[in-house]
């Protein structure tokens, strides 16, 4: 069934700027997805004379940059035009899982988008789109099992929160500050010093006809998210230009570093066959003086990557160079202290699968 038959559909609208205003005078405005919580949006500026509003309850739909977002409203607010406001017939389809529709179906919703500079879709589009309709019954007991899921999920993940501020507090105890000579029982080396270090290609060097879909991925910074390696199977370069660019190969143990953009963005390299991309670094760590997955954690440290911004070079965009990265000094426990925390870390790995 098409949305716009079991649904009202609002279409924000920009208020004019002189009557928004941050000191919570008016309705709450809500210009977009930025403005998105969890489950409800958080106001951060008021509008007293809004163009368009959504009531209590509507589901609010960023419908551009990007589009498929779902938030609830909780109160009336004004909408900008990065946001519609659906308001479900109550006899027909109920607003819970109409949400969760709508979040299953992000992806084909996102292809109808049309737009060069943002994709965005319109009234039209919303109106026509077809979505799943059963008995009130059954949205009810599909709704009880989707949200005893989100609950499970919602306990999942804090608990590996939980987790991590584990492994991060252990990694304290044990090594301290990387950056800092609080521990000085353990030595301090510049990387240069235990560390292979080498900057991705040249631009030059990679062309538009040397990608291919399903080759050999390129490990851009863009693909370094959470400390892991998420590869994009679009962005991948031929074989033979593989071959020639031996020497930007990763190999398992390496760690690849984002050296533009969020700095301190790095991984450890646990498959064969990736290339370093452009505005990335390989740095191939001695084994038998330091573990990859220590150098991963010390370069990530807020206080390393605090430091790393401040020596970056560049205007337009911070760049970190060879000899930035090489000179930088970190701790260097034994190498059996970091097999230790590398345990540690397995154990509580078990937790969170077990």
């Amino acid at each position: 069934m098409k949305l716009g038959d079991v649904c009202t559909l609002v279409l924000g609208q920009s208020p004019i700027s002189s009557t928004c205003n941050a000191c919570g005078q008016g309705l709450p405005f809500f210009q977009g997805n930025a403005d998105f919580g969890r489950i409800n949006p958080e106001a951060t500026s008021w509008c007293t004379e809004p163009k368009k509003t959504a009531e209590p309850g509507d589901i609010l739909l960023s419908v551009r940059a990007p589009i498929g977002a779902v938030n609830i409203a909780l109160e009336k607010c004004c909408i900008g035009r990065g946001v519609a406001a659906i308001r479900p017939n109550s006899r027909i389809i109920q607003t819970d899982y109409l949400k969760h529709v709508l979040v299953s179906y992000r992806s084909q919703l996102e292809t109808k988008g049309t737009g060069s500079t943002f994709k965005a879709v319109g009234k039209k589009v919303l109106s026509e789109f077809e979505i799943p309709i059963c008995s009130l019954n059954r949205q009810s007991q599909i709704e009880n099992q989707l949200n005893q899921i989100l609950d499970c999920i919602e306990n999942c993940k804090m608990e590996i929160e939980q987790l991590d501020q584990l492994v991060k507090s252990r990694f304290v105890e044990m090594f301290g500050d990387p950056c800092l000579t609080d521990r000085s029982l353990l030595p301090k080396k510049p990387l240069h010093s235990f560390c292979e270090l080498k900057i991705g290609p040249f631009g030059s060097l990679l062309h538009k006809e040397d990608y291919v879909s399903g080759g050999f991925p390129v490990v851009n910074p863009s693909h370094i998210v959470d400390g892991c390696i998420r590869t994009d199977s679009d962005l991948t370069i031929n074989a033979a230009k593989y071959r020639e660019m031996e020497s930007y190969q990763l190999f398992k143990g390496d760690v690849v570093l984002g050296r533009r953009g969020e700095i301190g963005r790095c991984a450890v390299v646990d498959e064969e066959g990736l290339l370093c991309g452009t505005g990335s670094m390989i740095l191939r760590p001695e084994p038998s003086l330091c573990r990859s997955d220590y150098l991963q954690r010390v370069i990530s440290f807020p206080s390393f990557a605090a430091a790393l911004e401040k020596e970056a070079v560049g205007v337009t965009m911070k760049n970190l160079n060879v000899k930035i990265i090489g000179s930088a000094v970190v701790s260097l426990p034994p190498l059996s202290l970091q097999e230790e925390f590398a345990d540690f870390v397995a154990q509580v790995d078990k937790s969170v699968f077990a």
